[in-house]
């Protein structure tokens, strides 16, 4: 599932979403921990619309992996580098 958001290419995320949409359905063993994943995987390459559809599916706004890595860390990185600020606002307007 994570691989499906590997990268950033705004132009398929709404076909990402449905492809996530499809892997969620059969999603059994570590639900919550295979969602966490994936949020943070979209979060680093600031994929929002994902990060966004993963939150209302389960995955926790809270959740840091194990190299102590969250969304707001997420958004800092996508922010400097791609100079989207869109993850970072979501962020805070849904504390």
């Amino acid at each position: 599932m994570i691989h499906t958001v590997y990268g950033r290419n705004e132009n398929i995320n709404e076909n990402r979403i449905v492809v996530l949409k499809e892997f969620i359905k059969y999603l059994t063993d570590n639900k919550e921990e295979c969602l966490n994943e994936t949020m943070i995987n979209a979060g680093w390459f600031g994929e929002t619309e994902i990060v966004k559809f993963l939150i209302k599916n389960g995955a926790n706004k809270g959740y840091k992996n194990q190299n102590d890595l969250g969304l707001l860390e997420c958004s800092e990185r996508v922010e400097k580098q791609f100079k989207d600020s869109s993850l970072k606002e979501f962020l805070k307007n849904n504390q």
